[in-house]
């Protein structure tokens, strides 16, 4: 029984029917969804392999519609459309990328297809920003999927700069992973965060020292919060009787909203910003002390430098101990 014409539709340019007036297609290829994509058997056969020994068999009993052979896909309209564009010049094809719905099989059938440099073309698709940074936990699965642990990597730490929870997040690939690989995504992201969390702690918290008598030893601290010298009244470091050293009081609070940002959006580039930025309230609350006013500034600026130095030291070995797409 032939399929109803009704149900057959023709795809979009550039492989419609009168996409290429002046070089008209002569192959019609149907895909699984039926979908008919009219295209060029020179220009598949000089991209892939698979297609020319396919043209050069002799013709069967071929369904013919607007005189040209329709030969079946076994792939749905999403994949051919994509597979078909790592055939032609991407000029012609430029919107076939738009988005990444169909890329991960279809870097299957790239191979299945023998299209040259076809997975390649797919792999600088994953790279391009404006997916890494837009959608990096699709870009994560299809490497995982793929064996592509540079891509895998790479969007690792692009989901950084998202936040933790995000409503109605879209990752259809997450189908095609373990749960491991989703697992070990957000412990790479926690111990990104707890990281960085530490690291301001340590930055915030109070100095013991058993031989810590004279107030004068933190001058030996460049921040303003330890310096003991110039500060206005009721700010500056305080010392307990044992000698125990704690920074200037507006210091915990402003800490407490960098962490914030460390647990919700590990980015180092985020939580820089977040540590150089000092909230209102807390600029109100410094403002009896103009030694911290005019020198807060550059001293979290200090940090923040340090801060990333050292994050990203730690995020290289981290990236090291994970195997994302093995």
């Amino acid at each position: 029984m032939s399929t109803p014409a009704a149900s057959i539709r023709d795809a979009d340019d550039p492989f419609s029917p009168l996409s290429n007036a002046d070089n008209p297609p002569d192959i019609i290829l149907r895909s699984s969804d039926l979908v008919d994509f009219h295209v060029h058997k020179s220009v598949l056969s000089f991209a892939s392999t698979f297609f020319r020994d396919m043209f050069l068999l002799p013709e069967g009993p071929n369904v013919v519609k607007d005189g040209k052979p329709v030969a079946p896909l076994p792939e749905p309209s999403q994949v051919a459309n994509i597979l078909l564009a790592l055939c032609y010049p991407r000029s012609i094809c430029v919107n076939s990328f738009l988005d990444l719905d169909g890329v991960d099989d279809a870097y299957e059938a790239a191979d299945k297809y023998q299209i040259l440099g076809g997975q390649a073309v797919l792999e600088r698709l994953l790279d391009e920003p404006r997916f890494l940074e837009k959608e990096p936990h699709r870009v994560f699965a299809i490497a995982c999927h793929r064996g592509l642990e540079k891509q895998a990597k790479a969007a690792a730490m692009a989901t950084l700069k998202l936040p933790a929870f995000i409503p109605n997040i879209r990752v259809p690939e997450f189908n095609s992973i373990s749960a491991l690989k989703v697992r070990q995504l957000e412990e790479f992201r926690y111990q990104c965060s707890q990281f960085m969390v530490t690291f301001l702690a340590k930055s915030s918290s109070n100095v013991e020292a058993e031989d810590f008598t004279d107030p004068a030893r933190c001058e030996t601290y460049d921040e303003v919060w330890w310096n003991n010298v110039g500060h206005g009244k009721g700010c500056g470091p305080t010392f307990s009787e044992h000698g125990t050293m704690y920074p200037a009081e507006w210091l915990s609070a402003h800490m407490a909203d960098v962490t914030l940002v460390a647990q919700v959006r590990p980015d180092i580039e985020s939580v820089s910003a977040a540590l150089r930025t000092i909230k209102q309230p807390i600029l109100d609350s410094m403002s009896p002390c103009s030694l911290c006013l005019t020198s807060a500034s550059a001293s979290l600026s200090n940090l923040a430098y340090d801060l990333k130095y050292q994050t990203l030291a730690a995020q290289k070995e981290l990236l090291a101990k994970y195997l994302f797409a093995s």
